[in-house]
């Protein structure tokens, strides 16, 4: 992948991320969910398991959750986006993923390189279930939405995922019950 075909994906991936943030806070609250898609699986324990309709991976949902599969928002770039929510409207985050040519692990310099108008606070490397990447938080200034983005790489795919910053510990225990299907 050259590097300019890389820098657009992310551009692309970063509008979409946040295009997908606005409509996940206009329908805070909406009760509407795509039933072609279902999460899959067993109760386990207060919750139930999400299988993504490619069957790519699950985690643990909360069992108050609903979740929108949008499917393809960009046929394009072939980017796809899940949309969950919880109650209240504060518990909810998204998915988008995006094809990737090269599986290459994300990095801030890489982001900020790429995107140099993007605000980036509070960096930090992570791994989810062994797939590396980053989270940090960002907003636009003056605005005092704070969204905190994780974003990693897993086969051929970026994942990038949105919540707003007071929902990080309940994200972070749906991300430590991720598992790859593959």
């Amino acid at each position: 992948m050259t590097k300019q075909s890389r820098n657009i994906i992310i551009l692309i991936a970063a509008c979409v991320l946040v295009g997908g943030l606005i409509l996940v806070m206009k329908n805070i609250g909406s009760t509407s969910v795509n039933t072609e898609v279902e999460p899959m699986g067993e109760v386990i324990g207060d919750g139930s398991a999400y299988l993504h309709s490619d069957e790519s991976f699950t985690f643990k949902l909360p069992s108050d959750f609903t979740f929108s599969d949008l499917g393809i928002v960009d046929d394009e770039k072939d980017i796809s986006q899940v949309l969950f929510s919880g109650s209240p409207k504060e518990r909810n985050f998204q998915i988008s993923i995006s094809p990737i040519e090269d599986s290459v692990v994300i990095t801030i310099d890489q982001i900020k390189n790429d995107l140099p108008d993007m605000v980036i606070e509070n960096p930090e490397e992570i791994a989810i279930a062994g797939a590396r990447g980053v989270a940090f938080e960002t907003g636009e200034k003056g605005n005092p939405l704070r969204t905190r983005e994780i974003w990693f790489t897993y086969g051929s795919n970026l994942y990038q995922i949105s919540t707003v910053k007071e929902f990080d510990e309940e994200m972070a225990e749906i991300l430590l019950s991720w598992k790859w299907n593959q």
